[in-house]
């Protein structure tokens, strides 16, 4: 969805359009929404719409922040941003959701008009004065609507009791006050909705505390049973004297034995003991998994450490290669190029002229019986000596130009 689109869902809601406007003057990214809690606080929050670069796609999640206001609220940290709201935290989580940024807008607003934030301080002046202006308003639309209530019913009275000839008292009407007309409304239209007070009833209450029961049931904790408010076996003690011998004389077993008595007999102290026993219970057979799984993971880490040392013996061998292949495929220098081409020129020059001796003292021995055949391999020997001869001076001759 485009960021417009999130834009004009928020600026076109029923609900939420009276009572928002636009505060940033350079572009669209900050708006303002007042709201009124149950408790007849008003509000503002502030969201702010992020500008995703190039892309019109809302790619960030709206930031929501209370302005001018300290307050305490689970979905609300120390600097006043609303991060409890689950759908905004992230901008995946926004995404994922799908709800629109009106939406999100009013999922927050009404959760904090049921459940109001406390400890509100007003650090804004203007802010403190419109509250203000909003209280004595709703106090001034009560006493409004009780004053009619009162002259109605006095003027039906005084229609309904007449004189002896039968006329009315004419003076009934005017002598009722003038309802008092209700002050001009403040600088931000509250929805409708919003300036109603929600009140919990005591069957909401009642579903509420069933509700966080069941919940807490259904995970695996139970409630605590209630400190009681007397200790009967205390109680019944004779004097001051005989609870202070028996708190002062903690130390002694006869003494600890009495008090664990005691208290062994509160529904309390019998709960605790059974969670004791349960969380011990628990912890042991954790325990005795743990235990069972020693072999398995002693064998696990005994073949990790052989293939770390494996991986380690490869590592090694890899790098000896590696620096044996950087010896063979270096280029060699000048003057051993040189020497090993002299080297070789040297051999092949003895080896024709021992062949041409051979040939020549006539030795059978040699292979070479057949002139064609001596003749051939003499010259291949020597083109090999003339070849090498060839590569040195060109060697040589470069190294004078500078070009080697």
């Amino acid at each position: 969805m485009n960021r417009s689109d999130h834009i004009q869902s928020l600026l076109n809601d029923p609900t939420l359009k009276p009572s928002t406007r636009r505060v940033s003057t350079r572009d669209d990214s900050t708006y303002d929404t007042v709201f009124s809690t149950k408790d007849g606080d008003a509000l503002i929050l502030r969201i702010h719409v992020p500008i995703s670069g190039n892309t019109p796609r809302l790619t960030s999640a709206p930031k929501m922040t209370l302005v001018g206001f300290a307050v305490r609220h689970p979905w609300i940290d120390s600097c006043m941003k609303v991060t409890g709201f689950p759908h905004i935290a992230t901008s995946a989580a926004f995404q994922k959701s799908g709800l629109t940024l009106a939406q999100a807008v009013n999922q927050v607003v009404q959760h904090m008009q049921l459940n109001p934030p406390t400890n509100i301080v007003i650090v804004d002046e203007s802010l403190r004065k419109m509250n203000e202006h909003i209280r004595r308003h709703n106090n001034a639309g009560t006493s409004g609507r009780q004053s009619v209530n009162n002259s109605s019913h006095s003027n039906g009275s005084a229609h309904s009791s007449g004189n002896g000839n039968g006329n009315r008292n004419s003076y009934s009407m005017s002598s009722a006050p003038a309802p008092t007309p209700p002050p001009p409304p403040p600088q931000y239209n509250l929805p409708p909705h919003f300036s109603t007070a929600i009140q919990m009833t005591d069957m909401d209450e009642r579903k509420k505390q069933n509700t966080i029961s069941k919940h807490l049931n259904t995970s695996g904790h139970e409630l605590p049973s209630p400190s009681p408010s007397s200790f009967p076996a205390i109680e019944q003690m004779n004097n001051r004297q005989e609870i202070k011998n028996l708190l002062e004389n903690m130390t002694q077993p006869d003494q600890m034995k009495a008090v664990t008595q005691i208290l062994s007999q509160t529904p309390l102290y019998r709960q605790m003991q059974e969670t004791l026993q349960l969380l011990t219970e628990s912890n042991a057979e954790a325990a005795n998994r743990n235990l069972q799984k020693e072999k398995d993971i002693n064998v696990l880490c005994a073949s990790i450490s052989e293939s770390k040392q494996s991986l380690k013996e490869k590592v090694e061998l890899l790098e000896e290669l590696q620096t044996k292949q950087g010896e063979l495929v270096k280029p060699m220098e000048r003057n051993e190029i040189l020497y090993e081409l002299k080297r070789a020129k040297k051999e092949k020059m003895e080896e024709s002229e021992e062949m041409a001796q051979r040939w020549l003292q006539n030795d059978t021995n040699d292979g070479y019986s057949d002139t064609d055949a001596f003749v051939e391999q003499f010259l291949k020997s020597r083109t090999v000596h003339h070849v090498r001869a060839a590569k040195m001076e060109r060697i040589e001759f470069s190294t004078n130009k500078g070009l080697f």
